[in-house]
């Protein structure tokens, strides 16, 4: 008897330790906890949220993490995201973002930095059918040393945001329960790391395009062209270092883009280095989670091969994230740039929603972060009656105004231009920045 005592005691003592171990090396957090989404068009929504959680719109809710919690993350990172059913029961796009924040300042600073670290699609979903729930995953150690640098940590808070555009104007007449409502999902966010022989204590981290706009018409940076180009140098060469692209296509409308695989090729430096076609699998696994009438596209299950003629994504299903290993990246200026040649936009209608960074892990300390460049401005109004105000950070040198067939109209170095005397149209604006980046817009005149 006594032998067998001594047997359970340490049986005992060995599971106390495993599950002690097993504590200590891995950890936990719920950034969100089944926070509402609401009317992406309405106006803000007035309805109370959790405590150190902050609603930016009705669309997206913004939360920082402690210090603590941020020492607790481990070697490795995880996302996984729960959007429930209220009351929209359509396909909508939804993401996951991180903001860097300079030290003590709101989440609205305009210095904040922001990256899409992961991007999913809502199903068909009824909130009257099981299951009402659909879940997304990320597997995202290679951003783990953002927690991780001591001068990320020394310069900026780090805050999830979570966001989800929807609307209810479908759910208020074809789902019981909707009518006259304006939730229409709700999220949780949990964050998941554990110990392994990664190691990863020094990071650099550049945004070059959060959910930017992407597209032949207004948002292209080579006119008529499917095309955006990112520019940044280094003063010293680097390794490990990578690019971290999304890119998803959408527009619904007849011979829409969200309904055509799209060739996609990625350059560096001028060098051909990839290239992909979205989606190309079967939605039959996620047809359980779209439980709307009307299905996941019909309610009979398609073949494979159906599936991969033409769709780009699936309702219920994550966005890829596309990570493009460079190796080594050498001192110097350098260029990335991404086209779709063969995208049409039927009725200039459509979009490729873009987001891209540029990221080193165990970098040299004496890379310079003021030297990676890239542009975030805005034009407006568009339709324009008589000034253009070119609204940007980066000092603008020129901008250059033709019309639809090539015939230059006129040249300005001011953000305010006056176009009152131009003939009504359609015309091409072609801006020039002084870090040497260029871009183009398509603006209407009335």
């Amino acid at each position: 008897m006594k032998n067998n005592t001594y047997f359970y005691c340490l049986l005992s003592f060995l599971f106390f330790c495993q599950l002690m171990f097993s504590q200590e090396n891995s950890y936990t957090l719920k950034v969100f906890d089944k926070v509402t989404f609401y009317d992406g068009y309405a106006s803000i929504s007035s309805a109370p949220v959790a405590e150190e959680v902050i609603r930016l719109d009705n669309s997206r809710y913004a939360k920082k993490i402690t210090d603590i919690q941020r020492q607790s993350i481990l070697n490795t990172l995880a996302i996984d995201v729960t959007i429930g059913a209220l009351c929209d029961n359509y396909d909508r796009i939804g993401g996951v973002f991180i903001s860097l924040v300079p030290k003590g300042e709101l989440i609205n600073s305009p210095d904040k930095q922001t990256i899409e670290i992961g991007r999913f699609i809502t199903p068909f979903m009824n909130k009257n059918k099981q299951p009402t729930e659909v879940p997304y995953h990320y597997d995202l150690t290679h951003l783990v040393g953002i927690f991780k640098d001591s001068e990320i940590k020394e310069l900026y808070d780090i805050w999830f945001e979570l966001n989800v555009f929807g609307v209810p104007y479908a759910a208020n007449t074809e789902v019981a329960g909707c009518a006259g409502r304006s939730d229409v999902f709700e999220g949780s966010l949990t964050l998941s790391s554990s110990s392994s022989d990664l190691n990863i204590t020094s990071f650099f981290i550049h945004p070059l395009a959060s959910r930017s706009d992407f597209n032949n018409y207004n948002a292209t940076d080579l006119t008529g062209t499917t095309t955006k180009i990112f520019e940044f140098s280094v003063n010293k060469s680097l390794k490990n270092a990578a690019f971290h692209l999304i890119t998803s296509n959408h527009g619904a409308n007849q011979n829409g883009e969200e309904y055509v695989r799209r060739t996609h090729n990625i350059y560096f430096d001028n060098n051909f280095i990839l290239t992909y076609k979205p989606g190309g699998k079967s939605c039959e696994p996620f047809r359980k989670y779209n439980t709307q009438a009307n299905g996941i596209y019909g309610s009979s299950t398609k073949s494979e091969a159906w599936w991969k003629d033409w769709n780009n994504w699936c309702p219920g299903d994550i966005i890829p994230n596309r990570i493009i290993e460079l190796n080594e990246v050498g001192e110097g200026q350098h260029q990335f740039k991404i086209t779709v040649p063969d995208a049409v936009f039927y009725g200039q209608d459509g979009n490729f929603p873009l987001s891209l960074f540029f990221y080193a892990r165990d970098y040299d300390k004496t890379l310079s972060v003021e030297n990676f460049n890239s542009i975030e401005y805005r034009i407006y109004p568009n339709p324009i009656s008589e000034f253009l105000i070119v609204d940007c950070a980066e000092q603008l040198s020129q901008a250059t105004l033709y019309d639809i067939t090539g015939n230059l109209i006129l040249t300005s170095h001011e953000t305010k231009i006056n176009l009152t005397s131009l003939a009504r149209g359609t015309y091409i604006v072609k801006l020039i920045f002084e870090n040497g980046i260029t871009s183009t817009e398509k603006i209407v005149k009335n």
